[in-house]
């Protein structure tokens, strides 16, 4: 339901944005990023007569990406930091670094999508339509003449293949981040598997991103697990091989710009082949100006007052949330309050409608350029606009993992909330879809809350080296059925349970305290659920389609007691109140107990 209504959004923002007219100079931001949309599909059309598709291959050529050619020559991190240098995206392990010294290390957002497309075309023994896909994938982006060896034949690419899928793919689906902010990268390599010589690393920066590895500050390095298992895959594999697989990624991430017959393997229909490429070409213009692309969508389209009467809302779960922290047993908790968001008296309405205000938007994205008709040009103007701006104009959302997520943090630390003002679920297109509150409170609130509740967690990671100290200073920790083990190996399963708990029930105490008391909420053709109900329901459609949707969803509300009495259903056995963690309000047994 989530991804039908964010699919939908996405749809009417593309076509939105497909259908202005703008000027080549004088461009607003919201223009900025309309004009970046509209090359990025007009790229595509070019990729019907050849003309944009030689462009690509060339460009990826000049990148040191060689495939469909297993090459010697091939210098991995030469090329994830010349991509990183032009794109500021791309690579299977991504360095984005939205202004110099400031990395952020994660997957790349389109990896999913690969393991997607493989899973599809080899599913049901239907290998040999894999083949097929790869063989017009090698003819599209084959460089001729051949100056060195001869492309991989599909036997030896699908058995290199079958060796590093599956512990990338298990590596992927295992989220383990890490928070390594202020440290150098030569602090970050020293935790990394030693596949590559660290002289290599800093020739490399020193080259394309002029720094070095001692002044390379790192906010955060996502999934720990994959980009190690990566790295380590470079040492057993060889460079040669994973800078093939590397390039096959990102060959697949832009066919669509290269051959349509390549991109229709992938999509049964032109119509699914169109909505695949504006999703696509979406979420390489969140990437870099994501904020504007919302916000010119959401300005003509939302309903007076929307925004005002959102921010609200977005202020209580906020003061909702801080109070339980200040009022927990952690160490520092009000330390951690201060350094993690603005003051809780100021007006969060008024905030929101300061930066909605056009002149704010213009201000951010006044180092932006007027773009082009080139996508590649686009691209690589946008890169150099976000490093020379320190506001938070990205909003990567939909781009991964197809899981909103727009609650960003500053280059300050501070929390930055504004994005929510124009997720879509704020607007919903069909006016006579009644239920829009009962969303509002169910299920962004609860993502506000749980992405809230993850910074705490991070938060106290790095506050506390001793991860074990820290738990014995939780109540919800301190029983030994929950032994957190040694300090460098967090339970992060069962940190996710207390998180999810927490994004749960801060919502849900704040729609006990925002519910309109004169007219009840009711959902058409479902008059008889009540509005508690309908809270509980959409805050866990709102889970659906993460990964662990039964723990994410069902787990937290077994132990809630308003889910207990909502639905008139038994809970679990309670416990006294001795037990009971400050922070979540549930018994402690009763998280102990799940798994």
């Amino acid at each position: 339901m989530k991804c039908l209504f964010c699919r939908r959004y996405i749809y009417d923002l593309a076509s939105a944005a497909e259908g202005m007219v703008i000027a080549s100079t004088r461009q607003t931001a919201p223009e900025k990023a309309a004009k970046f949309y509209q090359s990025c599909t007009s790229a595509y059309a070019g990729g019907t007569d050849g003309q944009f598709g030689r462009k690509v291959k060339f460009h990826l050529s000049a990148l040191g990406i060689h495939w469909p050619v297993l090459s010697n020559k091939s210098r991995l991190l030469d090329t994830i930091f010349r991509m990183t240098a032009l794109w500021n995206c791309g690579a299977v392990v991504q360095f984005t670094m939205d202004r110099p010294g400031w990395f952020m290390i994660a997957p790349s957002t389109f990896f999913l999508e690969t393991l997607r497309r493989r899973e599809y075309l080899t599913r049901n023994n239907r290998e040999w339509k894999y083949r097929e896909y790869f063989q017009y994938m090698v003819e599209a982006f084959k460089i001729t003449p051949v100056l060195e060896n001869e492309p991989l034949t599909y036997e030896k690419f699908f058995e290199l293949e079958s060796e590093i899928v599956p512990h990338l793919d298990s590596a992927y689906r295992k989220t383990e981040p890490k928070v390594l902010r202020h440290v150098s990268m030569d602090a970050v390599l020293s935790i990394l598997t030693d596949a590559i010589p660290r002289h290599a690393w800093s020739e490399s920066l020193r080259e394309h991103l002029n720094t070095s590895v001692e002044a390379v500050r790192v906010a955060v390095l996502h999934n720990f697990g994959f980009i190690d298992r990566f790295f380590e895959l470079v040492g057993s594999k060889g460079e040669a091989k994973m800078a093939y697989y590397h390039g096959w990624v990102l060959a697949q991430a832009l066919s669509f710009m290269t051959n349509p017959q390549v991109a229709s393997y992938f999509y049964v229909n032109e119509q699914k082949l169109s909505r695949g490429r504006a999703r696509y070409c979406v979420s390489l213009t969140e990437i870099y100006m994501g904020l504007a692309l919302y916000a010119g969508y959401g300005r003509s389209h939302s309903q007076e007052g929307r925004t005002a009467e959102l921010s609200e809302l977005v202020a209580n779960i906020r003061r909702r949330f801080w109070s339980k922290i200040v009022k927990s047993p952690w160490p520092d908790a009000a330390a951690v309050v201060e350094a993690t968001s603005p003051s809780v008296k100021e007006d969060y309405s008024l905030h929101l409608a300061e930066e909605n205000n056009p002149e704010s938007l213009e201000a951010m994205y006044q180092h932006f350029p007027s773009m082009t008709d080139n996508f590649f040009d686009n691209v690589q103007l946008a890169t150099l606009g976000r490093r020379r701006t320190h506001s938070n104009t990205r909003l990567p959302s939909f781009a991964h993992e197809r899981v909103v997520n727009l609650v960003n943090v500053d280059g300050n630390g501070r929390l930055e909330l504004l994005p929510l003002a124009f997720e879509m679920l704020w607007f919903p297109v069909d006016s006579t879809f009644q239920g829009a509150k009962a969303i509002q409170y169910g299920a962004l609130g609860g993502h506000v809350a749980d992405a809230l509740s993850s910074l705490v967690f991070q938060r106290i990671l790095e506050l506390h080296q001793n991860v074990s100290a820290v738990a014995d200073n939780i109540g919800c920790f301190g029983n030994d059925k929950f032994s957190i083990g040694h300090p460098d190996v967090v339970a992060i399963e069962k940190l996710t349970f207390l998180r999810r708990v927490a994004a749960a029930r801060i919502p849900y105490e704040t729609f006990l305290q925002a519910r309109p008391s004169a007219r009840p909420l009711r959902l058409p053709n479902h008059e008889d659920l009540t509005e508690t109900q309908l809270f509980f329901i959409f805050w866990c459609m709102f889970q659906c389609d993460l990964r662990e949707p039964n723990r994410d969803c069902n787990g937290p509300l077994k132990v809630l007691n308003g889910f207990a009495e909502a639905f008139q259903c038994k809970q679990r056995a309670a416990t006294s109140d001795s037990h009971m963690c400050s922070l979540f309000g549930v018994p402690a047994e009763s998280l102990l107990s799940h798994h």
